[in-house]
């Protein structure tokens, strides 16, 4: 009985500089998030936290929206009531 060949599979690239350097920023803006809202949550209330972070996200979003050129009428399309 013949056996099974095994080939390992072809070597990946090896990460740069830039992507090191992506990967360490964003553990930083990760990580850094638990630090602030463990220091906002000592002065506000938890409720007063989530409301302002849903708000920043909401304003956020509207901004990307607006930027990227769609109409209103296009988003009414695709949100209003079926």
């Amino acid at each position: 009985m013949e056996e099974p060949s095994y080939t390992s599979p072809p070597p990946r690239p090896a990460m740069g500089a830039a992507q090191w350097a992506l990967l360490l920023f964003l553990s930083l803006l990760w990580g850094s998030s638990f630090f602030f809202q463990k220091t906002i949550l000592l002065q506000l209330h938890p409720f007063t936290m989530v409301f302002g972070r849903l708000a920043l996200a909401a304003i956020s979003l509207f901004l990307v929206i607006v930027c990227s050129g769609v109409s209103s009428r296009r988003i009414a399309t695709n949100i209003g009531p079926e």
